[in-house]
């Protein structure tokens, strides 16, 4: 790979909760395209899908690592002799999940074996806690991200509680509140979202 720390000028990162995976931004500034010259880019033919990785410590000696694929180029603004790009990138999961396609059937499957599943298409491994009920449901040509949003909407955990009264139209509930899933830098993580408010979960 190419280094780009003499081009480095900011960076972002995001730990989603709500799109499952890991995303951001980093700024880089290329001094070498002045008039005539080839920029830093151009000279190495970048198509922004290329892999990333970085680290970073800070002063309490904490170590950040990133690992994923640059995903597009969002701006490009020329100050010469300086060219400043703004580029997106995703985790190794996020970019995988865009070329994977789910066509199984599940039958009365626990929410913790699809998740696992998926995550295994993804190449990825994820932390899971506590389980629910069976599920049964086609893959329908989703992609796995898909999939375990299907999941985390409608599964029910195993303390949940769910009655139909046949002469009340009705129905009790009480226990469990469902499942969320993530991805931190350190991983992908899956539980019920009482454990989650719990703070039971790292």
């Amino acid at each position: 790979g190419k280094s780009v720390i003499c081009l480095f000028e900011s960076i972002e990162i995001f730990e989603n909760i709500g799109i499952s995976g890991v995303t951001g931004t980093i700024t880089l500034i290329d001094t070498d395209g002045a008039e005539g010259e080839e920029s830093f880019f151009e000279a190495n033919d970048i198509q922004f899908c290329e892999p990333i990785e970085f680290n970073f410590t800070n002063g309490l000696d904490q170590t950040l690592t990133f690992k994923g694929k640059l995903n597009n180029l969002r701006s490009e603004v020329y100050n010469t002799p300086k060219r400043i790009y703004t580029i997106d990138f995703v985790s190794e999961s996020v970019h995988k999940n865009e070329m994977i396609f789910v066509h199984k059937k599940y039958t009365d499957q626990t929410p913790n074996n699809i998740i696992i599943d998926m995550v295994q298409l993804l190449e990825g491994k994820v932390s899971v806690m506590s389980d629910g009920n069976g599920m049964t449901f086609l893959g329908s040509n989703r992609k796995p991200f898909q999939i375990i949003k299907y999941v985390v909407n409608h599964a029910i955990t195993e303390d949940s509680d769910v009655t139909n009264d046949e002469k009340n139209t009705e129905q009790q509930a009480s226990g469990g509140g469902g499942f969320m899933f993530w991805e931190t830098v350190e991983g992908l993580r899956f539980c019920p979202t009482d454990e989650l408010l719990k703070n039971n979960t790292a």
